[in-house]
């Protein structure tokens, strides 16, 4: 269910014995993207399926990534403890892969959170080193989109994201995996 003050989307089933894996969608998307991916974990026995929402009833647009991130990294945490702090698997798409990267940076830099263990993290065509698409929207909508100018390649977002994932998560022996596709045009594969 939503509220207002915590604008996230909690129906897994909430068995605590397995390790919870976070599903985060991405750009101009919402925590539908996953519902077959969440049925099939689940058909498959994981009962630990968590769907994220970046936006409250909505689809994720015109927001900043680094908000949405502080609010993911928050709802991870308190996932955590929920869960007995075993290692989180996160799979996330698009832009979500952002998001999701900068929240776990921002967990890993917190000096009381030493709770919060990543075992996977999955990106399914995250621009992870931004995107041509991104550069031209940007340019004909003059940066009146927020996440979109933050997508772009060369972006701060983007050298923060690939930084952290390269030493970060090495760091803390997270298994990373980047999902790209060669038909992709929005994310060609190189990003």
């Amino acid at each position: 269910s939503f509220d207002f003050l915590d604008p996230f989307c909690d129906n897994s089933s909430d068995d605590h014995r397995e390790n919870p894996i976070i599903l985060v969608h991405g750009y101009m998307s919402s925590p539908g993207t996953f519902n077959l991916m969440k049925k099939n974990l689940e058909s498959s026995g994981h009962r630990n399926v968590y769907l994220i929402s970046l936006e409250k009833n909505k689809i994720a647009a015109f927001g900043n990534i680094h908000t949405y991130a502080d609010l993911l990294a928050k709802r991870i945490e308190d996932i955590s403890q929920k869960n007995g702090n075993k290692p989180t698997s996160v799979v996330a798409h698009s832009m979500g892969g952002l998001v999701a990267t900068l929240a776990m940076r921002i967990l890993g830099d917190k000096k009381d959170n030493l709770e919060v263990k990543f075992n996977h993290f999955v990106t399914i065509g995250s621009p992870l080193n931004g995107t041509i698409i991104a550069d031209i929207a940007n340019f004909i909508l003059r940066g009146s989109d927020n996440s979109l100018e933050q997508m772009c390649r060369y972006s701060e977002i983007t050298k923060t994201a690939i930084s952290y994932i390269n030493t970060g998560l090495t760091l803390q022996n997270t298994n990373v995996l980047h999902i790209g596709g060669r038909e992709d045009f929005v994310v060609p594969q190189a990003s």
